[in-house]
């Protein structure tokens, strides 16, 4: 599925409104393993928050990433990339269904 949203950040990229370069698109695909992988270490889930068949479930993950203090930390420093990139991710979801 992370292949699959790099994919679409390159060729259908709804929040810019503009395509993303290759290089941008990798860098949110893999912030989306990341912020995944954090959460998974802090115990916030018992799987990966994107893996889901309902949107709203994932956008309710989201929601409780975006108002974890860790992640609002790293967030802060990686200048808002992560909740960019989890804002992306609502929107490649959203036009998957």
């Amino acid at each position: 599925m992370i292949k699959e949203f790099e994919e679409w950040l390159v060729f259908n990229n709804k929040i810019t409104g503009r395509k993303l370069s290759s290089s941008s698109a990798y860098k949110y695909a893999r912030a989306i393993e990341n912020i995944s992988f954090d959460m998974l270490e802090l115990g916030l889930f018992n799987y990966s928050f994107y893996i889901n068949d309902s949107i709203k479930e994932v956008e309710k993950n989201i929601e409780l990433i975006k108002s974890n203090d860790y992640f609002v930390r790293k967030d802060r420093i990686g200048h808002n990339m992560y909740s960019v990139a989890l804002n992306h991710l609502i929107c490649f979801l959203q036009d998957k269904h």
